[in-house]
């Protein structure tokens, strides 16, 4: 299991505690600990690389800056990714009527014959892109608040009080956004499945 993400941060850490201190080499070691975890996060904010890219460097930068002021009291996760969400927030405003992402024709063509030398027969692939773009649909018909929730308790994988601390909220909404949110889901996708 992934220690940045179950574990809370205890006064025992003794990379955490250096790197409070001041030492250099021990914060780099400890926000490249969590790196992964926040890029992912990024990731399923943004839903696309280079903005998901720009919130990580500046949740990098903000933790570096303020790691001094952690207190170690919730999941290291939880508190870089209450910084990730602010930033997108920032970067959501700046941004407004701007296309949500671009993708040169160059790169999508070389994905795509990349992707051919390992591609499943037809029929499998086209099953498995019919559910996974059913599955995004249904993700991405949601409401902002009960997308957030859903990424980060079924695709992260985070506890209700991690959730709840990451988006400031508390583990009852957590736990009602959920609710709501799988059964949205369930109604879209079950005749998907059913067939």
């Amino acid at each position: 299991m992934n220690e940045s993400r179950t574990a809370i941060a205890s006064p025992h850490d003794a990379v955490l505690e250096a790197a409070q201190r001041g030492d250099r080499k021990a914060m780099e070691r400890w926000l490249a600990r969590h790196e992964r975890d926040l890029h992912r996060f990024a990731l399923q904010l943004c839903r696309d690389e280079d903005a998901a890219n720009d919130v990580l460097q500046e949740s990098l930068i903000a933790a570096a800056r303020n790691l001094a002021s952690f207190r170690g009291d919730a999941a290291p996760t939880s508190w870089l990714f209450a910084i990730a969400r602010s930033f997108r927030a920032k970067q959501r405003r700046r941004r407004v009527g701007e296309p949500s992402s671009y993708v040169p024709l160059d790169d999508a063509r070389l994905e795509t014959e990349a992707l051919a030398d390992e591609a499943p027969t037809p029929d499998v692939a086209a099953e498995g892109r019919e559910l996974d773009h059913a599955i995004s649909a249904a993700i991405d018909g949601l409401e902002e608040a009960q997308r957030r929730v859903v990424i980060l308790s079924d695709v992260r994988g985070l506890t209700a009080c991690e959730v709840g601390e990451a988006l400031g909220i508390s583990v009852e909404a957590v736990k009602g956004r959920l609710h709501r949110a799988r059964v949205a889901l369930r109604g879209r996708l079950a005749p998907l499945l059913d067939s």
